[in-house]
């Protein structure tokens, strides 16, 4: 009688394609993860930019319209008056007016630049905000 001995081995064969498998699907998902990470910085940096942008418009907006403004005005009337009584000539009464004329531009374009500024930072907000009010 003969006795023949079998002897089974099982070799993981797959087992290193199956991690190989594993270690790509989370370097993949890593890439992904990074890119929309970049993404949303990439959005941050540009809204904080048109949000500063849109203090710096309303800070001189105010600072004309505030200060420079009435200021003028003032002038304007003192040397108004001036020129009634014959203190001031008539140069510097036309100087002034332009002056004045000219912050009085200035505004209108201030508050343009403002608006617009405004309008460029809420068209980047805006979908955020929806975003967190479906949520």
């Amino acid at each position: 009688m003969k006795v023949m001995a079998m002897v089974s081995i099982n070799l993981p064969l797959w087992r290193g394609r199956y991690s190989a498998g594993r270690r790509q699907a989370a370097a993949e998902f890593r890439a992904a993860e990074y890119s929309y990470l970049s993404g949303v910085n990439a959005i941050e940096s540009e809204l904080n930019q048109r949000y500063n942008a849109l203090r710096e418009a309303h800070r001189r907006q105010h600072l004309n319209q505030a200060i420079l403004l009435p200021r003028a005005e003032e002038v304007w009337e003192t040397v108004e008056a001036g020129y009634r009584t014959g203190i001031s000539d008539f140069q510097e009464l036309l100087e002034v007016l332009r002056i004045l004329v000219q912050l009085r531009l200035d505004q209108v374009n201030l508050e343009t630049e403002l608006f617009r500024r405004y309008a460029d930072w809420e068209q980047l907000a805006r979908p955020f905000e929806y975003e967190k009010s479906e949520y």
